[in-house]
């Protein structure tokens, strides 16, 4: 039993009234959807009460003596059925010494207890849902204990309990108390446990269900895993204290000056009334302070007060992602002399409106070159350390990237820190996800009533809690959870809470409960008709290019649309990480695990279908990623009379010029460099383009040479995520002066020999042995050595792709793979005595014919010829059409002029510059979560494969 219950979304529970709901409701409160919490704190700002000013600068809690982390070894015990937990576990005097020790945060399944599932949308725990109520015979439970100690100080002050995130629900007792009750895996769970500890030695018991009736919101498309997930740890602030505070920060329609406006709201939990002195300061970017004042302050016994604080601000440095300007706001606390706490936090001043069907933030339309990002680390799963966020931050940033959708869920409060201060847009989205439901109004648990409270309060903790980040430019309402009147009333909320941020939710579609419209996976031929009318909302993708594998072809069709339409403003990539869990093989071997790797063969699994990243598990970058940062690029080149040097470039920044870039130039002939210079203190202004001639000098063209001119813009400073000289953008146009020169002829003269099954071709030190049978060269050698194993071949196949199963290519194009030969017909031709050809007419089963004419020359030069005449009747796609053979293995060197260094494809090309590139034959390989088709190159002028 509670000592007190306070239940969470409802204004006032009495005695009675619990007594009541304890008569009608005799369901657990882990399968009763309108207890979202017991004993929970109310949803505040993300702050910390320090002592002193000094501290609150360091923004390190753990520096302050009024904070405990409760981080580490905790004892732990692991049941499959909540059934059969241990009853009484919370009690002071249970021996938990035979008990393992798990480390918080962490999630179970990662750790060995019960299993990883990976599942896109069904449910994990039940195949017939009914919410509610969870299946009986299988729902874990983790049950925790801890013991802390409390020092002497901290008495006469308010402790409280944080945990960041636990999953899916718990139960909290402190010294055999019955504390309070969780649901909601993805904020920040607090209880006041002053009442329940003493100085000296204290104990806090976690009761964790792995699956509550929260679960049914939580059905997203990542690992169903368990636990405590983010920092745990107490704090102690005064009893007169504050208790949350909000920032707003618009500017004027001039976007020059600044309205602050500040919500502080003070608590007095004293016995007695409390005058007190709140001092409020503003820092600019460069540390200068923008304002100061003091303000007296009664707060009555026992009672809540809101203070206001308002001030008008000229010239303030506005915040966007591309300039990212934060202003320090610290709030200070005085009894008389004596500081009672300070708070600090980087605010920023920026307007986001949808106007005349355009996001614009401070009036501008920006472009949304998004990502959604799940929280995934290979070791950790679902518990993410600060040192890995700053690698997604940074690595975002040096690729282009400009905005994250919290897909599906809120992240970890530090990653909005980082987007405040580096600067990314964020659309911060609800934990809801009820996609196993499906999308009928019957059905959809967002059109149900009896679950309003359970919707409304994850939207409301959200936005509490993160309503102060100016990188939030949209709140989300979640994902695939259907339509219907819970988001309606959510949408009110927020819009009467917060009105100065739009509302997106992609079910709604473009219904008047949503500002935004954000459809998933449009294709380029509906944005365009989309755009083409007059619409009120514009369109944002909260999903395009699924980066699953080998992937991300078209993007740079999107935007080109993108680019074509105003209402059409980008979107966000599907997504961010494979999210692989790193495995061991007996033999020690180490790979990224996917579903159906865990658990015996009837774990429930849709396979490797959240490997769907731009950078692998361990954050090395897959190929498609260069091809994001291409097209996601600011700066863009196009020709505008290349005969005369002509060419116009953009600069796409809303907010910077081109004064933070260095513009060079540079020409090539087959991938040398002929004449380069640099544009000396470019200026363009944001959204702006210049014309400008490239100063190339006159020089001798060679014979049979491409001439491209180059242009790349690198960073100028150091900065600190992307360093100086970095490349950031690019662009290659190719140039239109060219000079051909004399096919090379050769003296040497061919002896043929004919065969029934082979011909064979010999000239200066080489010999090529056709085989007739195979319409394919059986033997090549030069100097007596073997220069190919086996082929040609023609080619009509490739390895499938991830998202190739997507849309059944291996069996719909199956006819295609190593069709059978029906007849081969064989012709040899002496065109010279330095030249014969050779040609087979080859006629595969279903398939068609194929002409292949090998030309050999005296000097050793074998030229081929392949042409396709498709056979009768519906064909399907073409999976590939070239020829393969294979070299022997110490030809292990490659070098090529063309598209590069990673690899490319018809549809994913614009991310690879046509150069001359070498490398070893294996790195071609790119190692794919799953192997797949890898290390194709494209616009391939010439290839050499040697063994120096």
């Amino acid at each position: 039993m509670f000592r007190n219950m306070r239940l969470e979304g409802k204004p006032l529970v009495t005695f009675l009234s619990v007594l009541m709901l304890n008569a009608i409701s005799p369901e657990q409160d882990w399968e009763n959807p309108s207890i979202i919490g017991i004993n929970k704190e109310s949803a505040r700002a993300t702050f910390f009460p320090y002592e002193s000013k000094s501290l609150a600068e360091t923004d390190d809690p753990s520096k302050s003596q009024f904070y405990k982390t409760l981080n580490g070894n905790w004892a732990f015990h692991w049941v499959r059925n909540s059934d059969d937990r241990p009853k009484e576990f919370y009690r002071t005097e249970f021996d938990d010494t035979a008990w393992d020790t798990i480390l918080v945060p962490a999630n179970w399944e990662i750790n060995g207890y019960g299993v990883p599932i990976y599942l896109n949308h069904p449910y994990e725990f039940t195949y017939d849902p009914k919410p509610p109520d969870i299946p009986d015979g299988y729902n874990p439970v983790g049950s925790y204990r801890k013991h802390f100690q409390l020092p002497e100080n901290w008495e006469d002050r308010r402790i409280v309990i944080h945990f960041g995130a636990v999953k899916s629900a718990f139960y909290i007792w402190v010294n055999g108390e019955k504390i309070g009750y969780s649901q909601g895996s993805k904020l920040p769970a607090e209880f006041d446990i002053t009442d329940y500890v003493k100085t000296g030695e204290n104990l806090v018991a976690l009761e964790v269900y792995r699956w509550s009736d929260g679960s049914f919101l939580e059905c997203q498309d990542f690992w169903r895993i368990s636990g405590i997930e983010r920092d745990a740890y107490l704090y102690a602030e005064p009893k007169v204290r504050i208790a949350d505070f909000w920032a707003k920060t618009p500017l004027d329609e001039s976007f020059k000056k600044g309205e602050f406006s500040l919500d502080i709201d003070l608590v007095n939990d004293s016995d007695h009334q409390e005058r007190i002195t709140v001092q409020t300061e503003l820092l600019k970017p460069n540390g200068k302070r923008a304002f100061s004042r003091m303000d007296r302050v009664s707060i009555d016994t026992h009672s809540t007060t809101r203070h206001v604080v308002n001030y008008s601000m000229r010239n303030v440095e506005p915040w966007t992602a591309e300039t990212p300007s934060l202003y320090q706001l610290n709030i200070t606390l005085k009894k008389g002399y004596d500081i009672l706490s300070v708070i600090t936090d980087e605010i920023g001043f920026r307007t986001v409106k949808v106007k005349e069907g355009q996001l614009l933030v401070n009036g501008q339309p920006i472009y949304i070159k998004g990502v959604n990002r799940h929280e995934h680390d290979p070791v950790t799963g679902h518990v993410i350390s600060r040192e890995l966020m700053e690698e997604d931050i940074k690595l975002m940033k040096r690729f282009n990237i400009n905005t994250v959708r919290t897909s599906h869920y809120p992240s970890d409060p530090y990653w909005y820190e980082l987007c405040d201060k580096y600067g990314l847009y964020v659309i911060g989205e609800a934990n809801i996800e009820s996609h196993g439901m499906g999308y009928k109004p019957e059905r959809t648990l967002g059109n149900k009533p009896e679950w309003l409270v359970a919707h409304l309060s994850r939207i409301k903790r959200m936005v509490e809690r993160d309503k102060n980040h100016p990188s939030i430019i949209m709140w989300s309402m979640g994902n695939e959870a259907g339509d219907g009147v819970n988001f309606v009333a959510a949408s009110d909320w927020i819009h009467e809470r917060d009105p100065s941020r739009p509302v997106h939710y992609e079910r709604a579609l473009d219904r008047d409960h949503v500002d935004v419209y954000t459809p998933m996976y449009a294709s380029i031929q509906y944005m365009k008709k989309w755009a083409s009318t007059s619409r009120k909302r514009p369109l944002i993708l909260c999903e395009y290019m699924h980066a699953m594998g080998n992937s991300l072809g078209g993007m740079k069709d999107y935007w080109d649309a993108i680019r074509s339409y105003e209402h059409l403003q980008g979107g966000c990539i599907w997504d961010w990480v494979d999210q692989g869990i790193l495995k061991r093989k007996k033999d020690g071997r180490e790979y990224f695990a996917y579903g159906g790797d865990f658990g015996p063969p009837d774990t429930p699994s849709d396979g490797n279908f959240l490997i769907n990243g731009l950078v692998q598990p361990d954050r090395k970058p897959n190929p498609h990623f260069y091809e994001v940062k291409k097209v996601y690029q600011n700066y863009l080149v196009e020709a505008v009379d290349l005969d005369q040097n002509r060419i116009r470039i953009k600069n796409e920044n809303f907010f910077i010029s081109s004064d933070r870039v260095h513009t060079a130039w540079m020409v090539k002939a087959d991938g040398i460099v002929r004449d380069s210079g640099a544009f000396d203190n470019l200026f363009i202004q944001p959204q702006s383009s210049i014309d400008i001639t490239v100063p190339i000098k006159a020089f001798t063209l060679d014979d049979n040479t491409e001439y491209f001119l180059e242009i790349e813009f690198r960073t100028k400073e150091n900065t600190d995520l992307i360093p100086k000289n970095y490349l950031i953008a690019w662009d290659q146009l190719k140039l239109p002066i060219s000079k051909i020169g004399n096919e090379t002829t050769s003296d040497v003269l061919l002896s043929t020999n004919e065969t029934k099954d082979e011909i064979t071709v010999s000239g200066s030190g080489f010999k090529i042995i056709f085989d007739k049978k195979e319409a394919t060269i059986k033997s090549w050698k030069f100097a007596d050595r073997d220069l190919i194993l086996a082929g040609p071949k023609p080619n009509f196949w490739r390895p499938p792709t991830d998202n190739d199963f997507g849309n059944q290519m291996p069996d719909r194009t199956a006819v295609w793979y190593r069709p059978p030969i029906k007849t081969i017909q064989v012709s040899l031709q002496e065109k010279s005595k330095r030249a014969v050809e050779i040609s087979f007419n080859v006629n595969y089963v279903k398939v068609g014919k194929v002409k292949i004419n090998y030309t050999v020359k005296g000097n050793g030069t074998v030229k081929v010829n392949q042409a396709i005449e498709p056979g009768d009747g519906r064909l399907p796609n073409l999976p590939r059409y070239g020829m393969v053979m294979e070299l022997p293995e110490q030809f292990d060197n490659m070098t090529w002029f063309g598209r590069g260094p990673h690899e490319s494809y018809w549809d994913r090309k614009a991310g690879a510059k046509i150069d001359l590139y070498t490398g070893r034959v294996a790195d071609q390989f790119h190692p794919y979560v799953r192997p797949q088709e890898t290390g194709n190159k494209t616009d391939v002028r010439w290839a050499a494969f040697t063994d120096d």
